[in-house]
C-alpha cells in the first residue's frame, strides 16, 4: 500500500526542522461525551514526558501498557515508535498540528526514550522503526503488546538516561 500524499508530507515533515504550530480545540471532538472519554482513558498510565520543543511524548509501561497507550490513547496522526529487534515499550509523539510536522529533535528524543526503555538500553547504538499510528495494527489473537507495522522509517540512537529526567513531564 501506497502512502497517501498527504501522509509522504507528514513524514517528510518529521526530517525537517519545522516548528509545531498549537491545534484548536485540543483535539477533542466537541461533542464527545464524558462516558466515551472516561472509557477511552480508563487504563494503565503511560509514562509522560515533553520534548525539547514542547510536544507530548508517551511511553508504555508493560505490554499491557503499551496496547493501552498505542491502541486506545494514540490518534491515527501520532507517530510511533519502538526499537527493532528488542522488546520494549511503544512510544507516542502526539502530533499538534498535522501540518506543522514533528521537529528532528523531538524525534530523536523520542527514538532515544524508546531505546532506553527497551532492553537495548545497554546498546551502544539502537535501531528504532517509527511510523505514524494508523500505520500500526494488532494481529488477532496476538498476545499484549504485539503489534505489525507497515510505512516503517528507521533512526539510530543511543539510549540516553540523563535525558529521562530532563524531559519528565510534572505529575498532574
Amino acid at each position: 500500500r501506497l502512502l497517501a500524499p498527504r501522509d509522504r508530507a507528514v513524514l517528510a515533515a518529521v526530517e525537517s526542522s519545522a516548528a509545531p504550530a498549537g491545534r484548536a480545540g485540543g483535539g477533542r471532538a466537541a461533542g464527545a461525551s464524558a462516558p466515551a472519554r472516561k472509557k477511552r482513558d480508563a487504563g494503565p498510565v503511560p509514562r509522560r514526558f515533553i520534548s525539547s520543543e514542547g510536544l507530548p511524548i508517551l511511553v508504555g509501561r508493560d505490554n499491557q501498557g503499551n496496547d493501552h497507550l498505542t491502541l486506545h490513547l494514540s490518534r491515527s496522526e501520532d507517530l510511533w515508535l519502538h526499537t527493532e529487534g528488542f522488546p520494549g515499550s511503544h512510544v507516542v509523539i502526539r502530533v499538534q498540528n498535522r501540518t506543522g510536522g514533528i521537529p528532528r529533535r523531538t524525534l530523536i528524543e523520542a527514538a532515544q526514550l524508546a531505546a532506553y526503555y527497551s532492553q537495548a538500553r545497554t546498546h551502544g547504538k539502537v535501531a528504532v522503526s517509527y511510523t505514524l499510528r494508523k500505520y500500526v495494527r494488532k494481529p488477532r489473537k496476538s498476545p499484549p503488546g504485539q503489534v505489525t507495522i507497515t510505512q516503517v522509517k528507521t533512526i539510530v540512537v543511543s539510549p540516553d538516561k540523563s535525558l529521562v529526567s530532563k524531559l519528565a513531564a510534572p505529575e498532574d
